[in-house]
């Protein structure tokens, strides 16, 4: 055989061995070099995540006067007693006089936002208060002020106006029975 045939061919046939041996290495090689990568994004997405977390934390410590407030006016326990004890001072704070107070507690679920919360209690009052026209408007500005987070749903008219006089002769004032139905909550 010719020698420079025979060295063509070897080195052909060696060419085609080592790219056929070292080919899959190479691609290998490239998938490691890929998935490197692919961590090392990941990586830095979670200092990300746990940088983003650990500023959070900071402003929710800045928040942490008004986060207690939110904890008091959402107990965790029902306590219908102090319960009606708010009722009753907001009654006496804007002159009506509170005739009735039923409640009902039921537990979750209850929609707040997108989410579904089942832990949620909600205590639906039924309260009826006479007085004159002004002060329940008092009394409504100072429920939905109170320490307590409530919810009125609905007014309602129990009695016509009755006229009552006063006795000194000074005129005549409209008394009024009203019945609200409101929404207390609790965890």
């Amino acid at each position: 055989m010719n020698r420079p045939l025979f060295s063509i061919v070897f080195l052909a046939g060696a060419g085609l061995a080592a790219f056929f041996f070292t080919w899959p290495s190479l691609q290998d090689f490239q998938f490691l070099q890929l998935e490197k990568r692919s961590k090392a994004k990941e990586f830095e997405n979670r200092e990300e995540y746990f940088a983003n977390l650990t500023s959070l934390e900071r402003q929710l410590k800045d928040f942490g006067p008004e986060l207690a407030r939110l904890d008091y006016a959402l107990p965790e326990d029902t306590s219908l007693p102090s319960l009606y004890q708010l009722l009753q001072e907001v009654a006496a704070g804007s002159g009506v006089v509170l005739k009735s107070i039923s409640a009902q507690v039921a537990k979750g679920p209850l929609r707040l936002g997108d989410e579904a919360s089942d832990s949620l209690k909600t205590i639906t009052l039924e309260v009826k208060v006479a007085g004159p026209y002004e002060s329940f408007k008092q009394f409504l500005q100072s429920a939905q002020n109170a320490w307590r987070l409530l919810s009125i749903d609905s007014v309602a008219f129990v009695s016509p106006p009755s006229t009552l006089r006063l006795r000194s002769g000074l005129g005549a004032s409209s008394s009024f029975e009203v019945s609200f139905r409101m929404q207390a909550y609790s965890y």
